[in-house]
């Protein structure tokens, strides 16, 4: 079962079963991707054991969401021992074996923008 995580837009995320045709998306942001993603598995009847592969989109976007979406993915590849895929917003995901990954880097689009609290 793929799994396909989008955070690139700064006041919601999704996620996609691929095939099960299952798409969820949530308002919000990342303070609740991983309950919403294991509640989305579960309501699905999908154990974190079922994933073969996981997708992120890392297009421009929010840092936090990006960020916290492919540490979540990374991880989650990681301990499961499954490929990771990183998409762009502008065009179809691409599952080829060329473009299996061990690790995601998120792409913000241009450079972060972090600033000291209360400046």
């Amino acid at each position: 079962m793929r799994l396909i995580i989008d955070a690139t837009q700064w006041d919601k995320i999704s996620f996609n079963l691929v095939e099960l045709k299952k798409n969820y998306t949530y308002p919000g942001r990342t303070e609740q991707l991983l309950d919403k993603l294991i509640s989305f598995l579960k309501k699905n009847k999908v154990n974190l054991n079922n994933l073969t592969a996981i997708g992120v989109y890392t297009g421009a976007g929010s840092f936090t969401n990006l960020r916290i979406a492919t540490v979540i993915a990374n991880t989650l590849g990681h301990l499961l021992k499954i490929p990771l895929y990183q998409f762009s917003v502008e065009s179809q995901p691409d599952w080829s074996p060329k473009n299996k990954l061990k690790i995601i880097q998120p792409n913000y689009g241009r450079q972060p923008n972090i600033t000291k609290p209360g400046s």
